[in-house]
């Protein structure tokens, strides 16, 4: 996986907001896996939850659907060796752009050392990202930078919707990121 060299500070979901959409699904998480959450108090399964799944939705679900750009129809074109040579590189200035993805936190629970249940969220995340920059060179995104992106985010567990679109930030994306690792272009 590529990796690029920023990082949002900030968690991408308020811990009051995964907190809050816990509690719409209390009876469904405790009585998961045959019910062994039920012994435990609810207040601080609630709380340990909500924080793993804040860690999971860290700056990296920002990069993965950086990786979404790769499979644009718009740049199949920049792998064609003729047109775009692999030596130069190519700027492409995006417009308005959607990208969305799901991702699934698994929040281990366990007492004692001994694995007692594991809760599986979908978590919705889609970026609006505009006049962004992106560099290709040789059939791979090497960079982006400028514009600015809206995050929104759904969450649920086990179909049930938790908390409907959330909007999380608004943030500006840095000038240039290189990529350590080039996007190939499929």
């Amino acid at each position: 996986m590529s990796e690029i060299g920023f990082k949002i500070e900030e968690p991408l979901i308020e811990r009051e907001t995964v907190e809050n959409a816990l509690e719409k699904c209390r009876d469904v998480i405790l009585q998961a896996e045959g019910g062994g959450l039920a012994r435990f108090s609810w207040p601080l399964l609630r709380s340990s939850v909500a924080d793993a799944v804040v860690q999971s939705a860290s700056g990296d679900k920002v990069h993965w659907l950086l990786q979404g750009w790769a499979f644009a129809r718009e740049l199949q074109s920049y792998k064609d060796p003729e047109k775009y040579p692999p030596d130069e590189t190519a700027v492409l200035k995006l417009g308005d752009h959607e990208l969305s993805g799901t991702f699934n936190p698994i929040v281990t629970i366990s007492c004692e050392g001994k694995v007692v249940c594991k809760l599986i969220f979908d978590l919705l995340l889609s970026g609006v990202f505009n006049a962004v920059s992106i560099s290709i060179r040789n059939g791979r995104i090497t960079s982006c930078g400028g514009g600015e992106c809206v995050l929104t985010m759904t969450l649920k567990f086990r179909d049930v919707d938790l908390t409907g679109p959330v909007s999380l930030k608004k943030f500006a994306l840095p000038g240039k990121v290189e990529f350590q690792n080039p996007i190939a272009i499929p």
